[in-house]
């Protein structure tokens, strides 16, 4: 995964020097269209290394995003408290 992000990052600065050397160049318009899809690549490779990594942040995501059955859900939904 750390190299999935190096290579993201690796690219993302190679598209950055590339932009600034050939700005008068025709190639300007290809690294243009290259340059978004590599800046989503960095901005979602993040969130994904947490999630990885992090035994924590894994199960409460899981646990957030656990389906659960119409009945346990109804109870939840409905259980009433004492005042």
């Amino acid at each position: 995964i750390t190299s999935i992000t190096l290579i993201i990052q690796v690219i993302g600065n190679f598209l950055s020097i590339g932009m600034l050397t050939f700005e008068h160049s025709d190639y300007l318009p290809y690294l243009s269209i290259i340059r978004p899809f590599v800046s989503d690549g960095l901005t979602l490779v993040q969130p994904w290394l947490l999630y990885f990594f992090s035994s924590p942040m894994r199960k409460k995501l899981q646990q957030m995003f656990k389906r659960s059955s119409p009945a346990t859900v109804a109870t939840v939904v409905f259980k009433s408290r004492s005042v």
